[in-house]
């Protein structure tokens, strides 16, 4: 069972004592819906991250595996790393950065403040 990043998982099950020569076989199937959450996400793993042949080593390259996501238009002007998303029909100047959790979003120019080296980034995931 993988756990992606900020994901959360709910176990319920009960163990009763049984013979010696019983045997138990778990069969699971993935969720079609998610139920307990209203988002929409994709993970890019450690194995794509590493591999993928970016452009100039930017993690924002990253957001072009997702789904829905395309260049969006900065308002203010040039951005520092000349690039901003616009992801599933949102305004670009509405995204949210974080990293490790943290707030990591630009003051000026709606993009990341600090970004990562590729090496550094275990898992990328847009929410």
């Amino acid at each position: 069972m993988k756990l992606d990043v900020s994901g959360t998982i709910t176990l319920t099950f009960r163990l009763t004592v049984g013979q010696i020569s019983e045997s138990v076989s778990v069969h699971a199937e993935a969720e079609l819906l998610k139920a307990a959450e209203g988002t929409i996400s994709t993970t890019i793993d450690n194995t794509k991250v590493v591999e993928l042949p970016l452009n100039g080593r930017n993690f924002n390259n990253l957001v072009r595996l997702t789904p829905g996501a395309t260049r969006g238009t900065s308002g203010g002007g040039e951005t520092l790393n000349a690039q901003v998303w616009s992801v599933t029909g949102g305004r670009s100047d509405n995204l949210n950065y974080t990293l490790d959790g943290t707030y990591n979003n630009g003051a000026f120019f709606k993009t990341a403040a600090i970004a990562p080296s590729i090496d550094a980034i275990n898992e990328f995931k847009i929410q």
